[in-house]
């Protein structure tokens, strides 16, 4: 007996719809744990800073629940995902800029995750062309900086979280995990 799974590709996930989060990983469909309600404060609250930021500094524009195509038949969601102006310009925010990584991909991690997933997900955005990725971990109260270029840094509670990519960037962190 064969227990050969189906895969598809990421044009046929793209034509599919589902009732709860999914992610295309080569080719194979995973499906996602629903986020609580503290995940999507977390994500909104790092969405409408970086959102405030780019409204006064002209730099880019944040975009919450999209997609990355990070390999021919992977497709992830991550929580918040930032383009820098020239890619916004070139239609990144339409259907037709889909294949345009962000520079950015913010993800927030829920009790379910494994550091495995997680590093996959991270290894995928970096290879995919994403410049940085943010881990942000309600449970540390921190956020865990990924780049290419340079190794990994944590800012943590009572730090101030700035980034190279968005020049004049700066943010609390407890601003991302005060939920009240």
């Amino acid at each position: 007996m064969s227990t050969a799974k189906t895969l598809i590709t990421a044009e046929e996930f793209m034509q599919m719809s589902f009732d709860h989060p999914v992610e295309l990983v080569r080719g194979e469909i995973v499906h996602m744990t629903p986020p609580k309600r503290s995940h999507g404060s977390i994500a909104l609250v790092i969405g409408a800073t970086l959102l405030n930021w780019s409204a006064k500094a002209k730099h880019g524009r944040p975009v919450s629940d999209s997609i990355v195509r990070t390999g021919p038949d992977s497709i992830r969601g991550p929580d918040v995902s930032y383009f820098v102006q020239p890619k916004v310009d070139r239609g990144a925010l339409t259907s037709e800029g889909d294949d345009i990584a962000p520079d950015l991909c913010v993800e927030v991690l829920s009790p379910s995750n494994t550091w495995s997933e997680i590093k996959q997900k991270i290894d995928e955005y970096l290879g995919c062309g994403v410049t940085e990725v943010w881990i942000a971990d309600p449970e540390l109260e921190s956020v865990e900086i990924r780049r290419t270029d340079e190794p990994p840094r944590t800012v943590r509670r009572g730090e101030s979280i700035t980034s190279d990519l968005l020049p004049g960037f700066e943010a609390a962190v407890d601003e991302f995990f005060d939920l009240t």
